[in-house]
């Protein structure tokens, strides 16, 4: 009975010996694979020419380099080729971005489209993606999407400017195609329109309905930013095809990202108007706690607002055009009264638009122990509206 024992147990050697080795061998791969890809992570390995060299083996000699496209030119350099459809037509296109006026730090990126058209044999065009008022898309980070801006069921090709995270370029784009079969790409028969390019240090954002919001941050101390909008007239935002933008449609001084918290206990007295007159309408609990005691009775006496926007009417909402306030730290530091001028449009409550009205609203630093930085919070104490 014990020699039918033995060969089971030789089989299960054998078979304990097999797994180990394969276990083994899956375990040594898989150390070796997060390994690598921990090195190429952490060391800066260019694997670039390995994965060309891989693709030209793969077809013999056959693959066409993209980076080739710009490195014949010493004043460009290959950064990245974006695969998506930017013509509409269920085949994806490649837009090569590069850097060109190549100098130390930053340089200009642009691209090109490159598309596979329908000849006989099929042949590439390509198409530079260049603004009309300007040669370069971004000097730092990029972003293409094609979407529809408008809702109209038109798609458009923006190309956004990253500047560390934020949008702060867009070049909007449109295809058009009025061209024979195989003809030659030329400016009016086909290629990308532009149908306007922005830049905002404040950010850039495209809203629901087609508008373009751009922030510059105008102002030397404080996050205070002027907010132009831009409407579509046609399709575009030109004057003409290739005509200079059309003027903003409107105009306001908003903050550039979040209002400071809490905004009376801020360095700027500034602020705490521009957040009173943006509070108005939307939120009257928070438009009180800007004012100093002695004048809440005067704004909450027939609602919302009384006369902060425009003389004896009452204030259903308020857009601040224009802000002007020149620091004097003394002042603030004893607590002083100051003025801060603001041009206002007033939306009463029945929806009409009037101004806009220059406004004097004074401020005053009401004492808080523990505020930063004067121990006051700024209050506003009074309003003069200017002829």
């Amino acid at each position: 009975m014990s020699t039918d024992k033995k060969p089971a147990s030789s089989a299960k050697t054998l078979w304990g010996m097999l797994s180990g080795a394969f276990w083994g061998w899956v375990t040594f791969n898989i150390i070796f694979v997060i390994a690598g890809a921990l090195l190429i992570r952490l060391v800066p390995i260019n694997t670039w020419p390995y994965q060309i060299a891989i693709a030209n083996y793969l077809t013999g000699n056959r693959f066409i380099n993209p980076e080739t496209l710009v490195t014949g030119n010493t004043n460009l350099r290959y950064l990245d080729t974006v695969l998506i459809d930017v013509d509409g037509d269920g085949e994806q296109e490649r837009v090569l971005f590069y850097r060109y006026d190549l100098v130390a730090g930053r340089s200009p990126i642009g691209a090109t489209v490159l598309d596979v058209n329908q000849c006989r044999p099929r042949g590439i065009d390509s198409y530079d993606l260049i603004p009309v008022d300007r040669d370069y898309l971004s000097d730092a980070g990029f972003y293409i999407e094609v979407r529809d801006i408008a809702n109209v069921g038109e798609k458009r090709i923006v190309v956004w400017g990253l500047e560390g995270g934020l949008r702060t370029e867009a070049a909007i784009f449109a295809w058009y195609d009025q061209s024979q079969p195989c003809q030659a790409p030329a400016p009016g028969v086909k290629g990308y329109l532009n149908l306007g390019s922005f830049r905002g240090s404040g950010g850039v954002q495209i809203t629901g309905d087609g508008s373009v919001r751009v922030k510059q941050r105008a102002f030397e101390r404080s996050q205070l930013a002027v907010v132009s909008v831009y409407r579509p007239a046609d399709g575009s935002y030109r004057q003409g095809i290739n005509g200079p933008m059309r003027p903003p449609a409107a105009k306001a001084v908003e903050f550039t990202f979040t209002p400071p918290t809490p905004v009376p206990q801020t360095y700027y007295p500034e602020k705490a108007v521009l957040a009173f007159y943006l509070a108005i309408g939307v939120n009257t609990a928070e438009a009180k706690t800007y004012l100093h005691p002695d004048v809440v009775d005067v704004f909450t006496r027939n609602g919302n607002g009384w006369n902060v926007a425009e003389p004896e009417q009452l204030t259903t909402m308020a857009e601040v055009k224009e802000l002007a306030y020149t620091p004097d730290v003394q002042k603030e530091q004893e607590h002083a009264e100051v003025a801060v001028e603001v041009e206002v449009v007033n939306r009463r409550p029945d929806g009409s638009l009037h101004g806009p009205q220059r406004v004097r609203v004074f401020v005053r630093g009401v004492p808080k122990a523990g505020a930063f930085p004067y121990d006051c919070e700024w209050r506003i104490v009074g309003f003069e509206f200017i002829p």
